[in-house]
């Protein structure tokens, strides 16, 4: 069976700091997300042109019609886009975050300090991204594959068994599929496409048009492959889809992996196909509860 990472370590002895900003690095990553707004409205202005010719070609939509659908639709555009990142940037707000004995430390852009359980943790490209028992989200950069392997071995053992014990009194865990990362692929599409777009049109406009829709279902198709797997039913002797009645036992379950650049997708392999799942947490937890399940079978 395919295992997602090495051998888990037993937690943090002592505390562990992952990233520290100065004032003028705080300020400098204000900066930054300001002069990223006029990137926003643009890649809005450019998918909205390119959803209105999509419906000129395909639905006969009226030119007079088409200036104030293209305006609401920057409008509806433009401020998820905007939202998404103020909330990008809220989670970079601090000035130092730790952790020790599996708890996030956190001193916060005006020097206050808040302690914080941790119930989630991802590896994005740009470093670590926690989920805490408070309802908020942090992401770190971190620059070493040491600290990134240390939070890894620490935090995902504190994970997999309390998820454990939660099997071992309910007898069974209910993973529901999540339609919050659909709408961030969604955001990212519109905004990566809308841009290459605008690139394209400086050729042809047709051009333009083309590669930019080309983009976005390039970047949406996979996800909403995944979609399809309304979610997955864990118990002591195997697994089943949410809306399967069939249960596979665990010694029919060969492999499982995370196949999502971002770490929100579950594909578990089987005798008798393969399941998936677009998890709200990472999903490395789930494959090793699964691949211990795995191993406890007789």
């Amino acid at each position: 069976m395919d295992a997602p990472i090495g051998a888990m370590g037993d937690g943090f002895g002592e505390r562990l700091v992952l990233e520290e900003k100065s004032q003028l690095g705080r300020w400098g990553g204000c900066l930054l997300y300001l002069l990223m707004i006029p990137f926003a409205l643009l890649g809005a202005v450019m998918a909205s042109l390119l959803l209105v010719t999509a419906f000129e070609v395909c639905f006969g939509l009226q030119a007079q019609g088409a200036g104030g659908f293209v305006c609401w639709s920057v409008f509806c555009l433009f401020v998820p886009m905007a939202y998404y990142l103020y909330e990008e940037y809220r989670s970079r707000d601090f000035q130092e975050v730790a952790l020790c004995e599996g708890r996030l430390e956190v001193v916060g852009g005006a020097g206050d300090w808040r302690s914080a359980e941790l119930l989630d943790v991802k590896v994005w490209p740009s470093g670590l991204s926690f989920a805490s028992d408070r309802g908020e989200r942090l992401t770190v950069r971190v620059v070493t594959e040491d600290h990134r392997k240390a939070v890894l071995e620490g935090l995902l053992p504190r994970m997999v068994a309390a998820q454990r014990q939660v099997l071992e009194s309910a007898g069974e865990i209910r993973l529901y599929r999540d339609w919050r990362p659909l709408g961030k692929a969604l955001l990212r599409a519109l905004l990566v496409g809308g841009l290459m777009g605008l690139l394209c049109c400086l050729v042809r406009w047709q051009l333009g048009v083309f590669c930019g829709l080309s983009l976005i279902g390039l970047m949406l198709v996979p996800l909403l492959r995944d979609f399809w797997g309304a979610g997955l039913i864990l118990t002591r002797t195997g697994m089943r889809g949410l809306r399967d009645s069939a249960e596979v036992p665990w010694s029919e379950v060969e492999s499982c992996w995370t196949g999502d650049y971002f770490q929100e997708v579950l594909r578990v392999g089987t005798r008798r196909g393969v399941l998936t799942l677009v998890s709200a947490r990472n999903p490395l937890v789930w494959a090793l509860l699964i691949q211990e399940l795995r191993a406890a079978e007789p």
